[in-house]
C-alpha cells in the first residue's frame, strides 16, 4: 500500500546518513520533521517533476568517479563531470567517513584513467576537471565512469557505492563463468567449424546473461546496438579491477569462453561459387588470389588482435629494471604495454 511504502522510505531516509529523499506531492509537499535536512520537497505533479529532473540531468552532464588508492580502497561518487578533481575527491573521502583537510588535499596527487584503455592515464591537478575523453559508458542507467588513481592519501575503506559495484561486477563474472564452463557450451564451441561461428557461440552466451544484469537488449537490435552493449559490459567488468581477485576472475572467464582459442580455428571458407570462379581463372589468377587470401588472413588476425577482449597469447618483458625477471605485459584492448617509472 502507498502508506506502507511512504513509511519505509521515511525510516530508510532517517537511518541513512548519505541518503536524500525527494517528496513529490502537489498538494502536501512537506516532509516529516524527522527527515529535516535529508529531504527535498517538490510541490509538483509526478510527471512534471520527472520531466524537470530529466532535463536537469542532461544539462549537468554527471559523471561517475571511481577513486582508488594503492591498496584498492576508495570511493565511488557521482558529481558534475566538469567538477574539479579536488571537489570530487572531498566528496569521495567524506563518503568513507573522513573529510580531508587542506593539507591532505595538497599532498594527494591524481591520475585519470580510462577503464577500457588501461594505459591511457593522465595526471590531473586538484583544481582541474577530468578531460572528457577519459569517461566511458558502462551502462545506460548510470553516468559515464572514470577511474581516478590517488597517491599520497590512504582511504580507510570502500564506500557503499564502490562495494555495490564490486558485488555487481562479481555477480556478472560468476554468471558468465558458469555459462562458459557448462558442458553444452564447451561442446558447441569445439564443434564450431570456423572463427565466425565460434565467436557467435561466445556472443550467444553474453546476450543471454547481460539482460539479467541491467544491460537491456532491444528485440530487434542491430549490430551497432549489440557492439554498444558488449563495450559497456567490458567497461563495467574492468571498472571492478580495483579488487585484485577480480583480475583473476576476468582472466578465467576469458579462458573458459574459448576466446584464446579463436585463432586456432580456420577462417570462414569462401562460398563454392566464388571458389569455382577462382579455379577457372587460370594459374596466374590462382597465384594472385592466393596472395590476396594470405593478406586477408593476416588482416583478419590483426583485426582479432585489435578486439576489445584479450588476444589469445601473452607477452612478457625482462630488463634491467625488472632484474631480468619476466613481467607479464598488460592488454588495453588495442596493444600490449608495460608501465615503467623514470625518475622519482
Amino acid at each position: 500500500r502507498v502508506d506502507e511504502v511512504l513509511e519505509r522510505c521515511h525510516v530508510a531516509g532517517a537511518r541513512a546518513d548519505n541518503c536524500r529523499l525527494i517528496r513529490v506531492n502537489r498538494h502536501h509537499p512537506s516532509a516529516p520533521l524527522t527527515l529535516r535536512g535529508k529531504a527535498v520537497s517538490l510541490p509538483l505533479r509526478s510527471s512534471d517533476a520527472l520531466g524537470r529532473l530529466q532535463g536537469l540531468h542532461g544539462v549537468l552532464e554527471l559523471g561517475t568517479f571511481l577513486f582508488q588508492d594503492d591498496a584498492g580502497l576508495g570511493a565511488e561518487v557521482v558529481v558534475r563531470r566538469d567538477s574539479s578533481i579536488g571537489f570530487a575527491f572531498r566528496r569521495a573521502a567524506g563518503s568513507c567517513g573522513a573529510w580531508p583537510n587542506l593539507r591532505a588535499l595538497c599532498r594527494a596527487t591524481f591520475q585519470a584513467g580510462n577503464v577500457l584503455r588501461e594505459h591511457k592515464v593522465q595526471a590531473v591537478d586538484a583544481q582541474s576537471p577530468v578531460p572528457s575523453v577519459f569517461f566511458v559508458s558502462d551502462g545506460d542507467a548510470a553516468p559515464p565512469v572514470v577511474r581516478i588513481l590517488v597517491s599520497g592519501y590512504k582511504f580507510e575503506s570502500r564506500n557503499a557505492a564502490m562495494e555495490d559495484r564490486l558485488r555487481r561486477v562479481s555477480a556478472l563474472i560468476k554468471d558468465l563463468i558458469d555459462a562458459y564452463k557448462a558442458d553444452d557450451y564447451q561442446r558447441k564451441f569445439e564443434a564450431a567449424p570456423d572463427r565466425a561461428s565460434a565467436a557467435a557461440v561466445i556472443r550467444e552466451v553474453q546476450m543471454r546473461v547481460l539482460p539479467c544484469h541491467g544491460f537491456t537488449m532491444p528485440a530487434e537490435a542491430d549490430e551497432a546496438q549489440v557492439v554498444l552493449r558488449l563495450t559497456q559490459m567490458q567497461a563495467f567488468l574492468q571498472s571492478g579491477k580495483f579488487y585484485p581477485e577480480m583480475n583473476k576472475a576476468l582472466d578465467w572467464s576469458v579462458h573458459l569462453s574459448g576466446y584464446s582459442r579463436l585463432l586456432s580455428k580456420p577462417s570462414k571458407p569462401k562460398p563454392k561459387a566464388a571458389a569455382a570462379s577462382t579455379a577457372a581463372a587460370g594459374r596466374g589468377a590462382l597465384v594472385v588470389a592466393g596472395q590476396q587470401a594470405a593478406a586477408a588472413a593476416r588482416a583478419a588476425a590483426e583485426d582479432t588482435w585489435k578486439h576489445s577482449h584479450r588476444p589469445p597469447k601473452a607477452l612478457w618483458i625482462a630488463a634491467t629494471w625488472t632484474n631480468f625477471e619476466p613481467q607479464e605485459m598488460k592488454w588495453d584492448g588495442s596493444n600490449f604495454y608495460h608501465v615503467l617509472q623514470v625518475g622519482r
